[in-house]
């Protein structure tokens, strides 16, 4: 038979674990701030870059961001659904693949020389 004071150290228990994960979690969560505080950089310097107001680039990495999640999924669809599942993994490697090159030629050609 459980008592009060079985019951309380169970609590205390429970709450000792929720701790430790808000804890782990802010530290993950501190990571995560800093990265984002990276790639604000790196998109303000690229907004500044091509001559346009840091707000402007911002809204064109968001609206970039969701019309490939608003489309993406129905492109997939589609192409699934016309020519088979291993189509749309196949584009999308083809994508990854374009866009690799594309990072790679656009950051050999910013470092100096």
């Amino acid at each position: 038979m459980e008592t009060a004071r079985g019951r309380r150290r169970h609590a205390t228990d429970a709450v000792r674990d929720v701790r430790d994960a808000r804890s782990r979690t802010d530290d993950r969560l501190g990571e995560g701030r800093e990265d984002v505080a990276e790639v604000s950089r790196r998109e303000r310097e690229a907004a500044e870059r091509a001559g346009l107001s840091q707000g402007i680039g911002f809204g064109l990495t968001n609206t970039a961001w969701a019309l490939g999640a608003v489309t993406g999924p129905a492109v997939g669809g589609a192409l699934a659904e016309a020519f088979g599942d291993a189509v749309p993994y196949l584009a999308c490697g083809a994508l990854c693949a374009l866009t690799l090159v594309a990072a790679v030629r656009g950051t050999a050609r910013l470092r100096p020389a």
